[in-house]
């Protein structure tokens, strides 16, 4: 049976001649990415249909997006950085092992921590209304290897306002979380008012929105909280 890597193939697609383990992992990938393209599109734009049918909804991305596959499943066999990009982000992996996330708007928090999961980064990723924080504590935070899974602080791009951050999966232990909140205003989602990043060891708690009069720490560096904001 011809699957989507045939298909590519077969419609004059330049993707590499690859090993079965190889073509498993590429092809399970390209699914991937066609699950979070029918999961992107409008809502009532055969919702029924994809509903009742999810192969039919892989199928249809497949083939609405089968130019941005295409690249994907030729970055994939020979090795380029891979890029999951949505209006809110934009999280690339890179041949080094480090992820870049490039977050353009504080949206969809839960999709920006599965994908970072899918790149080696074991994360929790929360957004809390302006003037709310996560209730601590949430669990053992680490300091000194958080500076090794962010190596550089974030790093917010005045002309697109875009929040940069630059992660090394490999300063993560096997029992660690990275840790990812931000507060902002629901009117301006492409601005955080908190933006904090660390390491908690072992289990880490459920955000719980709480209120607070003073600004909480941006980030938490090897000395102590960070209280600047990215520039």
């Amino acid at each position: 049976m011809m699957d989507e890597i045939d298909l590519l193939a077969r419609i004059g697609t330049d993707v590499p001649p690859l090993a079965d383990k190889a073509r498993a992992r590429t092809r399970a990938q390209i699914l991937a990415r066609a699950d979070r393209a029918a999961a992107d599109r409008p809502n009532g734009v055969d919702a029924g249909r994809s509903a009742r049918f999810p192969r039919a909804r892989r199928r249809m991305a497949f083939r609405l997006g089968l130019g941005t596959i295409a690249a994907a499943a030729a970055a994939i066999a020979v090795g380029l950085p891979l890029t999951n990009t949505t209006p809110a982000y934009a999280v690339t992996k890179h041949s080094d092992g480090t992820v870049e996330v490039v977050i353009r708007q504080f949206l969809y928090p839960k999709k920006l921590e599965a994908t970072l999961r899918e790149n080696g980064l074991r994360a929790v990723v929360d957004y809390v209304p302006l003037g709310q924080v996560c209730l601590e504590p949430r669990g053992l935070m680490v300091p000194q290897d958080t500076m090794k899974v962010v190596p550089l602080p974030a790093a917010r791009k005045p002309a697109n306002k875009n929040t940069v951050l630059r992660l090394s999966p490999a300063g993560l232990k096997a029992d660690e979380t990275l840790v990812i909140e931000a507060s902002f205003d629901k009117s301006h989602p492409d601005k955080s008012s908190i933006f904090r990043i660390a390491v908690f060891r072992g289990a880490v708690a459920a955000c719980k929105p709480t209120s607070t009069a003073r600004p909480a720490p941006i980030m938490d560096g090897p000395n102590g909280p960070i209280t600047t904001p990215p520039k």
